[in-house]
């Protein structure tokens, strides 16, 4: 949930960029801890690559074999890409899908894990563990980085919690209208995308 206790934002494109993979790990063990664990939010990639490594090698096969199994296959999810850095996927991020593919995945949250991931591990997700001042976007009511769970964002409007990638991909969940809220682009400034889903959000209501 971002809250390792960096002190500034790491695996980001900006300050990996000239950067060999192979360098990703001592990068990130070698930075130092400033805050407490769970007391400073700040968004960063390093800790999802961390537990992709982590889970590589604890089930001793590459993940995305594991993950094509349990999760993808199960999904009828077959056309997708998702990058690694050296012998390992880069954890919650550069992973391209379809439109209609990140629909499936907002379909699993959406319907407590349709039988593939556990009603539990869904209902954790979505519970409150951080607020996120430093990115917090109150001008959109609806699509608002107001808190965040386990790798999700959670609005304080109803129920909404949603996914929100690199250059505008977004998964929204809104369970007490039975709906998802999807965008695909490649935008740098993202603020009128985002705006856009607030606005599809509302109108829902």
């Amino acid at each position: 949930n971002h809250t390792i206790g960096f002190d500034r934002i790491l695996m980001m494109r900006g300050d990996i960029a000239d950067m060999d993979p192979s360098e990703y790990i001592n990068y990130i063990v070698n930075e130092p801890i400033i805050h407490e664990a769970g007391a400073y939010y700040l968004y960063s990639n390093a800790g999802f690559y961390l537990l992709s490594i982590y889970l590589q090698e604890f089930l001793g096969e590459d993940l995305q074999d594991y993950a094509n199994r349990v999760f993808f296959g199960p999904l009828g999810i077959e056309e997708y890409e998702w990058e690694r850095y050296g012998k390992y996927l880069a954890g919650a991020t550069r992973l391209w899908l379809l439109p209609h593919d990140l629909l499936k995945i907002g379909e699993v949250l959406l319907e407590g894990g349709r039988g593939i991931v556990s009603p539990e591990w869904i209902e954790r997700m979505k519970q409150f563990t951080t607020f996120t001042p430093q990115v917090d976007t109150p001008t959109n009511p609806y699509f608002r980085r107001h808190a965040y769970g386990s790798s999700l964002w959670l609005s304080n409007k109803g129920n909404i919690f949603f996914g929100h990638g690199t250059d505008g991909q977004t998964l929204a969940i809104v369970p007490d209208r039975d709906a998802i809220v999807i965008t695909t682009a490649t935008q740098t400034d993202v603020k009128r995308l985002e705006e856009l889903v607030d606005k599809a959000i509302e109108l829902l209501y």
